[in-house]
């Protein structure tokens, strides 16, 4: 969940950037393929954006998966 913007970089990459500050999110399934889902969440809260939730959801049922992010500090303006 982020109330950051997301961007994606490539196949596997998002940049997520808020407030001057940005992480890298290196996403690895062990090679099976997937999608990404965002939703955003519409809870009553007192900020100025509404937190977006993020999903990776892999493409074909497996009965066993392996899914790493690596989350990096970034540049906000890359």
């Amino acid at each position: 969940v982020t109330w950051g913007r997301l961007q994606r970089v490539s196949e596997r990459e998002l940049l997520i950037t808020d407030v001057g500050g940005a992480v890298r999110i290196k996403i690895e399934t062990g090679g099976e393929p997937f999608e990404l889902k965002s939703k955003r969440l519409e809870a009553d809260v007192h900020t100025p954006r509404h937190a977006e939730r993020i999903g990776i959801a892999l493409s074909a049922p497996v009965t066993t998966a392996t899914v790493t992010l690596l989350i990096t500090p970034a540049s906000a303006g890359e």
